[in-house]
Parts: C-alpha cells; sequence; structure tokens
C-alpha cells in the first residue's frame, strides 16, 4: 500500500478487566511528531499435510513489533509510555521536571495508532491504524558532535504487539477526509483532543 506521509501517533494506556472482559482507554494524547512508523507481524503457518501434500493451513497471529520515531518525546509522554517518574525539582531558582528511571519500571501496556496519506485514482486518502496493545522497550539514544552540517538524533523505540482480551490486535480505516482520520485515532485511544 503506497503511503506519501505520516501524521498524529497517538497513544493511551490500556485497561483490560479479566472478570467483564472490558477493554478501555485512557490518559494518552500524541507522542510526538511522526517521524516513522513500522510493523512487522509474526504470523504462524502451520499446514496439514495429508495425501502426500498440504490440505489445509492455518495462519495465525502470534505478536508482533511496533517501531515508532518521533521528532522528540516529552517528560510526561515517556513517564506515560515507559512507565519513569516525573519529579519537579529546583537548579538555582528555577523549578524543571527531572525524568527518574529506574530498572524495575514497567512500560505500560498501551493502544497506539497513526495515520498515512495514500494517493489512489489521483485522490488523497488516509489511512489510519491502531494497535489495541504494546508495550515499548526504553528508546536508544544517540547523541554526536555536530559537524559542518547538522545531523538530527530523534528518538526510536520498538515495542512488542500482543492481543488484548477480546483477541485483538489491530484495526485500521481508510476515509477520504484527514479530521476523520485524527477523529477516528482520537476515539479508540479515548483522547480528549
Amino acid at each position: 500500500m503506497a503511503t506519501i506521509g505520516l501524521k498524529y501517533p497517538v497513544y493511551a494506556k490500556l485497561t483490560e478487566d479479566e472478570q467483564t472482559e472490558d477493554v478501555s482507554y485512557a490518559g494518552g494524547g500524541v507522542m510526538g511528531k511522526a517521524i516513522s512508523f513500522r510493523s512487522t507481524l509474526d504470523i504462524s503457518e502451520t499446514p496439514l499435510y495429508a495425501d502426500d501434500g498440504i490440505a489445509e493451513n492455518v495462519n495465525e497471529f502470534t505478536g508482533g513489533r511496533l517501531t515508532v520515531n518521533v521528532d522528540d518525546l516529552d517528560v510526561e509522554t515517556q513517564a506515560d509510555i515507559f512507565g519513569h517518574e516525573v519529579k519537579e525539582v529546583t537548579i538555582g531558582e528555577e523549578t524543571v521536571k527531572e525524568l527518574v528511571k529506574r530498572g524495575k519500571d514497567m512500560s505500560a501496556h498501551l493502544g497506539v495508532g497513526a495515520y498515512a496519506t495514500k494517493i489512489r485514482g489521483g485522490k488523497r486518502l488516509y489511512r489510519a491504524l491502531f494497535f489495541y496493545k504494546v508495550q515499548f522497550g526504553a528508546p536508544a539514544e544517540t547523541f554526536e558532535t555536530k559537524e559542518k552540517s547538522v545531523r538530527w538524533q530523534t528518538p526510536t523505540f520498538e515495542g512488542t504487539i500482543m492481543q488484548d482480551l477480546k483477541g485483538r490486535w489491530g484495526v485500521e480505516v481508510t476515509v477520504d477526509k484527514e479530521e476523520l482520520a485524527r477523529e477516528w485515532l482520537r476515539g479508540k485511544a479515548g483522547i480528549d483532543v
């Protein structure tokens, strides 16, 4: 599926109630400005051989990886996604936010989505994707000295795509208006913005 753009990477904290099998999302927002959003799915293929050939074949989703690259992650978003703690500290006469990272921090289970612009028949369409349950690992960080030209360093982080309590791992919609893609993502993630 050919796309020409990417925008609006959203996340929201997932709550699953095993007794009622209720799945809900809250406390999320926009991660930053989207640079890349890449999913890789693990599909288990299990053929049944009979009469010296494949009689049946089952392809089942077993998991996946989601790699996200955004322009910047603010302190609150990092705390939400990676389970870190935000504290206010005073430096001189200024109060700033400090992000405390611990070895036992647990990344949250999140709903995660974004939308891509595509062209079909000379018309712009907007394909929005939402993954029901993703858990990210902390981003790798690289810092480099500035040389003759600037080389941007932006956060990239990878997570595991899982099924939610209802057995769902993803959903998508293609619409003809950009605002409909944003509205759909806000609805999926329970974002009020």
